[in-house]
């Protein structure tokens, strides 16, 4: 089986992401089935998150052979964050942006443990969402086109591809079609972004945490604001923008395109200019 994948390489990358939609359901569905609840609190779903996306991606990578990929994680960790540090100032000021309104019109932060198993559902869905889409699918790419040049342009725009395409599904917990499709170019953008830092720096938990940061950014209304609740991020009717989803979108596409058309200086140019 792992023959024929290495052959028909993006069936394999279609399958794994396929295969985790339908793990990811097939749990949902039979915990609905046996009356298990996670409840709407940030502690429950950091547990609900683990159980259905956390599982699967583990379960996923180690079938196709690419749990390698959590191997080493502090070799490049730093590097990973300096390639996004994008992320980080947009996130940091959205984030302080968003708190100093909410706050002045009144309403209040959750409690400090509801904040903790905020942080760390974040890093579930950072863990289960890279380990997925850019430790196993581009990690596939990438060995079977190559890490550099075009090889690595290629593996990093389809597997942004798919990461875009796999977010269709929030339709089915209640997100309307528009702010769907909207989610989906925008995942796409940030995906090259991932998948660039990835790429270059070979170090999947730098990526984690820049996707669990930029997450905080988009849930802090659901996830920091006491009486909101993580089960209403999906359910919000307001129509977004489709400008200012491909501007603000489009800033991680442009950094994406110039970490992956940087190239390192070889040290023996270096000493021969001096």
């Amino acid at each position: 089986m792992r023959n024929f994948f290495e052959k028909h390489i993006i069936l394999a990358g279609v399958t794994a992401t396929l295969a985790s939609l339908v793990l990811n359901y097939g749990i949902r569905f039979g915990t609905e089935l046996l009356g298990i609840s996670f409840g709407t609190t940030n502690a429950g779903f950091f547990v609900r998150e683990f159980v259905i996306k956390v599982l699967p991606a583990l379960a996923i990578a180690f079938a196709f052979g690419t749990i390698r990929v959590l191997q080493h994680p502090l070799r490049g960790f730093g590097k990973s964050l300096l390639s996004g540090a994008w992320i980080l100032i947009v996130a940091t000021l959205g984030t302080c942006v968003f708190l100093s309104g909410a706050l002045g019109q009144g309403q209040n932060l959750k409690g400090a443990p509801e904040i903790i198993f905020y942080v760390l559902f974040l890093l579930m869905v950072g863990l289960s969402e890279e380990l997925l889409l850019r430790g196993t699918v581009l990690r596939l790419f990438l060995d079977h086109y190559g890490e550099k040049g075009k090889g690595m342009v290629l593996s990093v725009t389809l597997s942004a591809a798919l990461f875009g395409l796999c977010h269709f599904s929030n339709v089915f917990s209640g997100q309307g079609l528009y702010n769907t499709v909207l989610q989906m170019i925008g995942t796409f953008m940030m995906g090259l972004l991932f998948g660039a830092v990835y790429a270059k720096r070979g170090n999947l938990y730098g990526v984690m945490v820049l996707h669990a940061i930029i997450d905080f950014m988009t849930l802090c209304e659901n996830g920091l604001l006491a009486g909101n609740s993580l089960a209403d991020a999906h359910a919000s009717s307001e129509p977004g923008s489709l400008f200012w989803t491909l501007v603000s979108n489009g800033t991680f596409a442009i950094a994406a395109i110039v970490i992956m058309l940087h190239k390192k200086k070889d040290k023996s140019e270096k000493k021969e200019i001096c």
